[in-house]
């Protein structure tokens, strides 16, 4: 109903008019009844201004505008509250085990696995004196080895981290022939140089001196100026192909000029592969010069040298007037190195002139010195060490407690202690049984098991091992001789077999090297015939025992 709105002035209201206006009223209240009472809680979200994304959540008793991220928090959802949810969850790797210890190992930016995840993969290796020699900052793809201890690292971005510890570390000695003799130079500069080969990878090595007669037991008079290099050995301009004193560089100086006290040794500092590398099976040479004392004695026995009379010389690698002298080497000198090889066996050869390498007929016919001696040619063969406290003449009583003196000593100086798995007494009563030192069979044998005693009482962990003796050309004797030294040789032989002083075993050398047509002589093959000499192995002897001495192995530990 449309309410009439305007009258006319002086229009008066009419009862027809009053009933229209009851009847629209009563239209809109019929009309009001059918609508909704008016909402408080849609007047507060009628009031509410939201932002995109928002949704509406009533809190504390009211409606209120609100984020997702603060809906999320105040509905608090878990893992738990989604079904199989945490079983899925549980069978994924978190991604903080990516390239961690017992996580997984992650790909780079090309989809390949890093090289720093791949520690079984060859890398590049560089080798420094120690830990604190290595590069400030280091490559992921390169594996660092410190010198002094054999530890290997590799660098994770932002250190060093150990990779591996090498196996125990050893102790090995390469020994030049010991002194037998003493003689008077005053005041003489000298210069030796002597080759040597090792059978291990030398991880430092360092070389002692002393002026010391081994046969004696004495000390030398004070040694001045002692210098001492090495270098790689040349056979530049050399007929037969062997070595003639020459170096293919430069040697490499390891002691700068040093006074050697009375009854003292002087040693050179450690030498690492970063300054001069060993290899296994390779020669090198050791060349050494000094000034004899002003007065006294100087040392020297066997051995092959390269010799000139100028200290300076043992650093120049091609010294003019050099001469190849044999038997003639000063000092007591020897090479203690260090390996980490579990499986070499070492031993530790107790003998005289029989296991030197120069001692054929005065070192007359050619030879090699020491690297070519029965022992060394053990070591070679078999992967070992072979070190030495005999010297030429020597008998076995000097090796028993009561008359050893030092002779057992020679390597307590090392750092490590040598550890022999095998003692070998080589023929060691060979001049006894002829009598020298007015021996008898009875006096030999009661020195030979002294001799035993004490060696194990210095190596009581060791294997001890003889040999029988191999003919002597004396032993066949003359006139009121004849045959005599022989039977003494052949009844010490015997005996030793029967394993004295409780022994492990006896090597027959006799049996290898003799002559069984004529057993009281060597065969022609081992010595040199005409020589003069039919006592000591020639060149191809000494390989001859070396290459059938048993390799033993390592003692059990």
């Amino acid at each position: 109903m449309t309410l009439k709105n305007s009258w006319a002035n002086g229009q008066k209201y009419q009862a027809t008019d009053q009933n229209a206006v009851a009847s629209q009223v009563n239209q809109n209240t019929s009309d009001i009844a059918t609508k909704q009472p008016q909402a408080a809680d849609l007047t507060q979200v009628a009031s509410l201004t939201p932002a995109n994304d928002d949704v509406l959540q009533r809190k504390g008793g009211v409606w209120t505008s609100r984020t997702p991220a603060q809906l999320k928090t105040d509905l608090a959802i878990g893992t738990g509250d989604i079904s199989g949810l945490s079983g899925a969850l549980g069978n994924k790797q978190d991604t903080i085990g990516r390239n961690a210890a017992n996580g997984y190992a992650g790909l780079d930016g090309s989809g390949k696995l890093s090289a720093s995840q791949l520690p079984g993969v060859q890398k590049p290796v560089e080798e420094y004196t120690n830990l604190a020699a290595f590069p400030g900052t280091g490559e992921t793809s390169k594996v660092y080895i410190a010198a002094d201890t054999g530890y290997s690292y590799r660098w994770t971005g932002t250190a060093y981290s150990l990779l591996s510890v090498p196996s125990t570390v050893r102790t090995g000695v390469f020994p030049f022939e010991m002194c037998n003799s003493s003689g008077t130079w005053a005041s003489q500069p000298l210069h030796d140089r002597r080759e040597f080969s090792i059978s291990q990878k030398v991880r430092r090595f360092r070389v002692h001196f002393r002026n010391r007669n081994q046969l004696a037991d004495t000390q030398g008079n004070p040694v001045t100026g002692m210098v001492a290099y090495v270098g790689i050995p040349s056979t530049t301009g050399s007929a037969d192909g062997k070595w003639n004193g020459q170096c293919t560089t430069t040697p490499t100086q390891i002691l700068t000029s040093t006074n050697m006290a009375a009854n003292a040794e002087v040693v050179t500092p450690w030498v690492s592969p970063s300054t001069f590398t060993i290899d296994p099976y390779k020669r090198y040479v050791l060349s050494y010069g000094f000034t004899t004392p002003a007065s006294g004695v100087t040392c020297f026995g066997g051995g092959v040298v390269y010799q000139t009379a100028l200290a300076s010389d043992a650093g120049l690698a091609n010294p003019s007037g050099m001469t190849r002298i044999t038997n003639a080497a000063f000092l007591q000198v020897w090479i203690e190195y260090e390996f980490a090889n579990d499986n070499a066996p070492v031993m530790l050869v107790v003998s005289n002139s029989l296991s030197n390498g120069t001692n054929n007929s005065g070192g007359a016919v050619d030879n090699n010195g020491e690297i070519g001696s029965w022992p060394q040619v053990w070591a070679m063969a078999n992967g070992g060490v072979a070190a030495s406290i005999g010297v030429a003449s020597s008998l076995a009583a000097n090796y028993k407690a009561a008359s050893a003196g030092a002779r057992w000593d020679v390597y307590d100086p090392c750092a490590s202690a040598l550890d022999p798995d095998v003692v070998l007494y080589y023929a060691l009563a060979s001049s006894d049984v002829i009598g020298e030192g007015g021996s008898t069979i009875t006096t030999s044998q009661a020195d030979f098991l002294g001799a035993i005693a004490k060696g194990k009482s210095k190596f009581p962990n060791a294997r001890h091992i003889i040999t029988n003796i191999p003919p002597r050309g004396e032993y066949t004797g003359s006139g009121a001789t004849a045959g005599t030294l022989e039977k003494a040789r052949l009844d010490f032989n015997r005996w030793s077999h029967l394993l004295p002083a409780g022994v492990e075993t006896c090597f027959d050398v006799d049996a290898l090297v003799s002559n069984w047509a004529d057993p009281a002589r060597m065969r022609a093959g081992v010595y040199d015939v005409g020589s003069g000499d039919a006592t000591h192995l020639n060149a191809r002897g000494h390989h001859t025992v070396g290459n059938a001495m048993p390799a033993f192995g390592r003692r059990a530990r």
